[in-house]
């Protein structure tokens, strides 16, 4: 496969009517997930937030939501606060970044009128953010999520939570999928953890937790931590958490909390930003011979994994890829084949009946992204995990497609 060396020129935007009735809402799944890559890429700062639809009237020209695309040359999203009002749009909100440069073609954000994300800024990707730029609160407090009963599905069958723990405790390699800010995600994961590591132990077995919140390069900082050799703050500078990754720390301290008590072996399991964030912008023939050589085996040729991350940037199997796309594609692979290149070194090291919990986002847990891949390489059948509340499901009841447990989180009480 050939891929040719150029400036980024198109990424995909986001836009969400904030009028949308729940009725009407589609793909917010798809949506949230192709957020979080953007914030991965760097082409969106974090705090980007989906808003919650609302009965605020629509914004002019929008339709109620899309996932499409439009041309930034060498561009990116400059994007700051949560939730603000858009000026001059009543009930709507997004995100505006007041004093960041804009190009030529596009009027100040005092009067910029929206393009159809709800964005009204561009900035430049090479240029810095803004010298008095804050960095990212990194420690809240959770979302404090409410702790919501679980069913799962898996081939059509009804699990309850205690038939969907007994169940992953059969499977050598789970990926258990999250949308990195929705603190109820995480504290599903938390509970599967807890009931594996029981198993786990009942059973002689080595249990293993693999973490995308964490580089390679930081493997010493995470074991530190969790060998109780140096503090929370220490892992945070050490790894560099808040440049390197930036969501609160409080939806991950739990999981690492029960990691260090239970001496669970933690992975740092992806790949650096340095390497990724060149891959998406400038492709794979912009990498020097040392970063080639750092790269593990890529396959960029699985069909389903090719029509699951194109379809999030909209484009469509049969339509000719932009080489921007191919891009972000290439750097989408490399997270996936390093993260299961990593949980494979460890299984196939720590000898036979070691099992491995891979924390990561849903669009990495897809069967054909890390899971597929730590196949590929060990032979070790992997099970896929997609959590989703109840209230989504009924709006999205294909959402579980590509993933081998639907793990439903039942928040249709609350909402009521």
């Amino acid at each position: 496969m050939t891929i040719q060396q150029r400036p980024m020129a198109a990424v995909a935007v986001l836009s969400l009517n904030t009028r949308t009735r729940p009725k009407e809402l589609k793909n917010m799944t798809k949506i949230k997930v192709l957020r979080t890559l953007f914030v991965s890429f760097g082409f969106l700062e974090l705090g980007c937030v989906s808003p919650e639809p609302n009965e605020s009237p629509p914004l002019p020209g929008m339709p109620n939501q899309s996932v499409g695309r439009v041309d930034l040359g060498t561009r990116r999203l400059a994007l700051s606060g949560v939730g603000d009002p858009l000026p001059g749009v009543p009930g709507a909100v997004g995100v505006t970044a007041p004093g960041v440069p804009v190009g030529p073609a596009h009027p100040e954000p005092s009067d910029a009128p929206l393009l159809d994300a709800g964005v009204s800024v561009l900035s430049d990707a090479r240029a810095p953010f803004p010298a008095d730029a804050q960095p990212p609160q990194i420690i809240g407090d959770g979302g404090s999520p409410a702790r919501l009963p679980i069913h799962a599905f898996e081939d059509g069958l009804l699990l309850s939570e205690p038939q969907l723990w007994q169940r992953l405790g059969t499977a050598p390699v789970i990926c258990f999928g999250e949308l990195h800010d929705e603190a109820s995600h995480h504290d599903a994961q938390l509970r599967g953890l807890r009931e594996l590591t029981l198993q786990a132990r009942e059973a002689g077995q080595v249990l293993g937790v693999g973490l995308e919140m964490f580089q390679r390069p930081f493997q010493s900082a995470l074991s530190g931590f969790v060998e109780s050799r140096i503090d929370e703050e220490t892992l945070l500078r050490e790894s560099e958490y808040a440049t390197r990754w930036g969501y609160d720390f409080s939806l991950y301290r739990p999981l690492l909390t029960l990691a260090r008590d239970q001496s669970l072996p933690t992975l740092a399991l992806n790949a650096p930003t340095e390497l990724t964030r060149q891959i998406g912008r400038t492709g794979l023939a912009s990498l020097d011979a040392g970063q080639l050589a750092s790269l593990p085996e890529l396959d960029l040729q699985d069909p389903e994994h090719r029509a699951y991350i194109l379809g999030l940037f909209g484009v469509l199997p049969e339509h000719d890829v932009e080489v921007a796309i191919e891009n972000l594609y290439a750097a989408q692979t490399t997270w996936d084949e390093t993260m299961a290149q990593t949980s494979s070194d460890w299984l196939t090291s720590d000898g036979a009946g070691a099992r491995l919990v891979v924390l990561a986002g849903l669009g990495h847990c897809h069967r054909s992204a890390i899971p597929r891949r730590i196949t590929r390489r060990t032979g070790l059948p992997v099970v896929s995990v997609m959590p989703i509340f109840a209230s989504d499901l009924e709006l999205e009841p294909l959402a579980g497609a590509g993933y081998d447990v639907l793990l439903v989180l039942e928040d249709r009480a609350q909402s009521n």
